[in-house]
């Protein structure tokens, strides 16, 4: 017998000492999370555990650019919850890094560069055993994390992972979705068949073998394309002539740069227009007062050399026109890990054309910003680009060392036709609930959701530096997206396959930091993409947290997460599950039950299992868990439910600024009744 009392109390109990925590730690939001370090690993798909150290990277190699960052910073992994604990110990003979994971980072978003600075929310500061309780899996429809013995047993007794079931299906062990050749689909290297049947590519061999160009609307606009011109100083006649902007490049980038200053000068010459208003300031910090001696001459002696030479083989490395995924357009784009290598560092060197003005009558007004002149300027956000300028390089380090070897599929997906909500007869799916773990790490194998901003990556490239910023850092080949994905419509999604994360980080906001290099050991498929799959799918913003519960709303929200979780070229039994959690409810202000009921519904619809990280909101994990066991016992559908949200939005409670009940005790009342 389910008690409605006892019910709402355990959705409402706080007790005495989480109360005297917050109140400490001047806590504001009681949706906001604790920063989490970042990590993930080659572990077996069955289950995800606690990360080695000792796989985490090669010491010697991380220590070319920042010698002064101790060692243990590189090999961190799985780190303590406590938000107290951010400092690096470098006193200690065996040095750890204890700092806050990097927590859902739920916050959406920000997008200080588009969407007018929207800021994170506050942090918690929660006990510091709240990520390290005991999953444990009762029968039915959901997972439920135990904390009976939260207040007494100690961090050492309390495991620090989630046990999600082995049922909770992982890639490469269920099913791997292998693209094919067709109008839709373009690969910028040389492709042929395996014995399967399968696409096997060649990601060192560009393809076709003579280049192509195209300079039009429906592709991106190439620096080295004869069609980019640029006007230069006629001489001694005076005027101006249209000169090849590539050539231009060409002299400036292999001219002499030997210091921060003429690196800055090469950079203005081929942008002369547009770098009037451009602000190295945190560029000139980083290489002048970041660097040490050692470090600065290996990287204008080594490093930049590599990169450059990188960034001028684009006419080689790239011969095919690379498609721009515009909106309404369900395609795919693949290329090798060395063209997306090659892309960005044209990206570093600010070489693309047309990219940089955000002005809204441009012609890339509606993409994101592609070119790192935002990510070099200063002084506003100077911490955290220091701190994304330590991840750049890094990367850049890793694949001029050691070229990739592998591809990257980027698959802007559409939603043909919204879903008829009501009419879905589907049982609620399988779902795993847990206070502790994060989805880069438990969820290895798993769809993982970027919590994105409508133009993919957020902030990535400016001051931006929440989940999806942060996830675009630790995997930079995330950043690519950006060249040529059109802002995502309301029944469309951008799903990433294949990205290597090469770099550790800790916390978010001006508590970002790079924690050192990151090998990853995830399994490639077939087709040489690391299993990892990331779906970059924008919430609402709410600026009266009201409007979310309108039908509208709920529609569109369920529209969205179901193109991003249907999978219909695999059967059920084959398609891996989901890993998520807040979507939509930090800075956007999303109503964190409302969004969970949201994604389970589109993971139901979808056929696919979903495992719900809270990031340490113990509160939010029980009263979910026990909403999800009361929905399935009452063989509540997935239409059912949807019913029920809409007459919780049109109940007249809902006319005030606050509803007078919450989601779950309305559901809850409602199924009782």
């Amino acid at each position: 017998q389910v008690d409605l009392r006892s019910f709402l109390g355990k959705m409402r109990e706080t007790s005495t000492d989480e109360k005297t925590e917050k109140n400490a730690s001047g806590e504001q939001d009681e949706h906001s999370h604790v920063p989490s370090t970042e990590g993930s690993s080659g572990q077996s798909p069955a289950c995800a555990r606690k990360l080695d150290p000792s796989k985490l990277e090669d010491v010697d190699s991380s220590q070319e650019l920042f010698p002064g960052l101790d060692a243990s910073n590189s090999q961190a992994s799985g780190h303590s919850s406590d938000s107290e604990n951010t400092e690096i110990d470098l006193s200690s003979s065996e040095k750890t890094v204890e700092s806050t994971e990097h927590s859902q980072r739920d916050l959406d978003s920000e997008n200080t560069d588009v969407s007018g600075g929207a800021k994170p929310g506050e942090t918690s500061n929660l006990d510091s055993q709240s990520s390290h309780i005991e999953d444990k899996t009762i029968p039915g429809s959901c997972g439920v994390t135990s904390d009976s013995q939260e207040s007494s047993q100690s961090e050492e007794s309390v495991p620090d992972e989630s046990t999600i079931p082995e049922s909770f299906r992982r890639t490469p062990g269920c099913g791997v979705v292998y693209p094919e050749m067709g109008q839709s689909h373009t690969v910028l290297c040389k492709v042929t068949r395996d014995e399967a049947g399968h696409l096997k590519p060649y990601p060192l061999v560009p393809h076709p073998c003579v280049r192509v160009d195209k300079w039009d609307g429906a592709h991106v606009r190439m620096p080295c394309s004869p069609h980019s011109q640029y006007p230069a100083e006629q001489g001694f006649y005076g005027g101006s002539v249209l000169r090849s902007r590539w050539e231009l490049i060409e002299n400036s980038l292999l001219g002499d740069i030997v210091d921060s200053h003429s690196l800055v000068k090469a950079i203005r010459q081929y942008n002369d227009r547009a770098s009037a208003e451009w602000n190295f300031s945190c560029l000139l910090k980083f290489l002048e007062q970041e660097l040490d001696d050692r470090e600065s001459n290996n990287f204008f002696q080594v490093l930049l050399p590599k990169m450059i030479a990188l960034a001028l083989r684009l006419p080689v490395l790239i011969t095919q026109p690379i498609p721009l995924l515009k909106s309404s357009q369900d395609r795919k784009l693949s290329m090798s890990q060395l063209q997306a290598a090659c892309l960005l560092a044209n990206a570093f060197f600010c070489t693309f054309p047309r990219r940089n003005t955000l002005k809204s009558n441009s012609e890339y007004c509606n993409y994101p910003n592609i070119n790192f002149n935002r990510l070099f300027s200063g002084p506003k956000d100077e911490v955290r680009k220091m701190e994304k300028l330590k991840c750049i390089i890094n990367y850049f380090r890793r694949i001029t060392k050691d070229e990739p070897s592998g591809m990257l599929t980027f698959h802007r997906r559409c939603l043909a036709q919204p879903f008829e909500w009501a009419g879905v007869k589907n049982e609620l799916a399988n779902v795993f609930v847990s206070a502790s773990g994060f989805i880069e790490r438990e969820g290895q194998g798993m769809l993982q959701v970027d919590f994105a901003n409508k133009l993919v990556g957020g902030g990535v490239l400016g001051g931006g530096c929440v989940q999806e910023e942060i996830r675009f850092m630790m995997c930079p080949e995330l950043i690519v997206s950006r060249l040529f994905t059109e802002a995502l419509g309301s029944k469309e999604v951008l799903v990433i396959t294949g990205a290597e994360q090469f770099n550790a980080t800790s916390g978010y906001g001006d508590e970002f930091s790079w924690q050192g290099d990151f090998k990853d050991q995830v399994p490639r498929d077939s087709f040489e993409r690391r299993c990892t799959e990331v779906v970059a799918m924008d919430a609402l913003s709410f600026a009266k947290p009201c409007q979310q519960y309108k039908p509208v709303s709920i529609r569109r929200e369920l529209n969205k997460a179901y193109c991003g979780f249907m999978c219909p070229e695999l059967p059920r039994m084959r398609r891996s599950a989901i890993a998520t959690g807040n979507w939509g409810c930090g800075a956007f202000r999303g109503d964190p039950q409302l969004k969970a009921i949201i994604q389970v519904m589109a993971a139901s619809a979808a056929g696919r299992d979903l495992v719900y990280f809270t990031f340490g909101d113990r509160r939010l994990c029980r009263s979910l868990q026990s909403m999800l066991c009361l929905l399935s016992s009452r063989g509540i559908t997935v239409g059912g439910l949807y019913e029920l949200l809409v007459e919780y939005g049109s109940d007249q409670m809902l006319q005030a600024s606050k509803p007078k009940d919450q989601l779950f005790e309305f559901l809850y009342r409602t199924c009782l009744s």
